[in-house]
């Protein structure tokens, strides 16, 4: 019966092992914003990004940062004179570190839009401005934008 229960406990601990090892990081904010602005992002530590116009003069950005690294990942989001600036950065010792982060912001709808992440899918809807942007691998969907694009991946 003891080696029974001692089976059970050790497949416990298997299962739940990555739960305990995997982490999140979650970052939430708002600004008021006046259209025609510019929103700048630059990713150093990569992640999936999605933008959406709204009908609202605030930017708000949430950003969730999972996995093992996940603590020592930050993001900076401020607001500056020409608009807002969102970037990441990791802060550990290891070089080889292991992240997954999402960052979703909604802008006005009129809203100048210069991204750089260093890999992750961007996606960007219901837009017009100057859009300008980089990913270092993943896909750019794009959807009901209208003025003057450059991206690349």
């Amino acid at each position: 019966m003891k080696k029974n229960n001692t089976l059970k406990l050790l497949w416990a601990v298997v299962l739940l092992l990555p739960v305990a090892i995997s982490a999140q990081k979650n970052f939430n904010i708002e600004f008021e914003v006046v259209p025609g602005e510019k929103l700048t992002i630059d990713l150093e530590t990569g992640a999936s990004i999605i933008i959406e116009g709204w009908d609202k003069n605030i930017v708000k950005a949430v950003a969730e940062v999972r996995g093992r690294d996940a603590d020592e990942t930050e993001f900076e989001f401020d607001k500056t004179s020409s608009g807002i600036e969102i970037t990441s950065d990791y802060n550990g010792w290891d070089d080889n570190y292991s992240s997954r982060a999402e960052l979703k912001v909604m802008v006005p709808n009129k809203y100048d839009v210069d991204f750089k992440t260093m890999g992750g899918d961007v996606e960007i809807y219901k837009l017009e401005g100057r859009l300008e942007g980089t990913t270092m691998g993943g896909a750019l969907i794009l959807k009901n934008l209208k003025g003057y694009l450059d991206m690349h991946t």
